[in-house]
């Protein structure tokens, strides 16, 4: 093994035939990489996104959605009561 690219060796080594499971949730429910800090997390997963055949989709949360408007009328109303 190639360890020349320390996140191609973490992803060849923890899931070495990922692309023939894809379309598996429970393989990659298995799969768990263990990161010191979050961007490597982040590094990783891009690059196993990267990986992936197709159009990237991004998905909002409600619940995160929701968050978002309660701050933005809390900011809007102190605004407007400070004036």
């Amino acid at each position: 093994m190639d360890f020349t690219d320390p996140i191609d060796s973490i992803v060849q080594r923890t899931s070495p035939n990922l692309m023939n499971h894809l379309n598996d949730g429970n393989f990659l429910k298995s799969k768990a990489i263990l990161a010191s800090t979050i961007q490597i997390v982040d590094e990783i997963n891009n690059y196993v996104l990267n990986l992936i055949p197709g159009k990237l989709l991004i998905y909002l949360i409600i619940s995160n959605l929701l968050i978002y408007i309660y701050i933005y009328i809390y900011i809007y109303i102190y605004i407007i009561l400070k004036k």
